[in-house]
């Protein structure tokens, strides 16, 4: 009997590769189940009991944003957010970015790990608040999680043809 192999699937296995990438969908609800197997590629062991996981979301380009631990990126946000608001005057513009730039995460204790992206997170990947699940890549590295918009990741494909060839 041949054996044969799917179609689609990456060159290098998921279970040998540092970086990889797979397709999710974001639920009417704003929902993405973050699969437990990404959880472990990026180095992030649940916590005990009832804990709720708690990330912080870098949202700076477009179309991209990057799940990140809480402690330390998400302590560094808000120490810098409070060093700012001490100023006289504070420069309530870039507090106004820091809050902008930089959403908290929660994933629940349970087990199906799905978490509400929340509106800020959601209209900087899809550009508008959709009406139906939405499509995006996920990339899996070690100790980050990307969201990616398709659209985005297409002018990154296009944009870095030259180093790929």
């Amino acid at each position: 009997m041949a054996q044969t192999r799917p179609s689609g699937s990456p060159i290098v296995p998921a279970d040998r590769a540092l970086v990889s990438q797979e397709v999710a969908t974001v639920d009417v609800r704003q929902r993405l189940n973050f699969l437990p197997r990404w959880l472990e590629r990026a180095g992030w062991t649940r916590p005990q009991g009832d804990t709720e996981w708690l990330f912080v979301v870098v949202l700076s380009e477009p179309g991209l944003a990057v799940v990140l631990p809480w402690e330390p990126e998400g302590n560094r946000a808000v120490a810098r957010y409070e060093e700012l608001a001490r100023e006289d005057p504070p420069d309530l513009q870039a507090l106004r970015r820091i809050q902008d730039r930089y959403q908290r995460l929660v994933i629940p204790a349970r087990a199906d790990s799905r978490a509400t992206l929340g509106d800020g997170t959601v209209m900087h990947l899809a550009g508008r608040r959709p009406a139906e699940p939405f499509d995006l890549y996920v990339a899996i590295y070690p100790n980050r999680i990307d969201l990616i918009h398709p659209e985005l990741r297409n002018r990154w494909l296009i944009a870095d043809g030259d180093v790929l060839d």
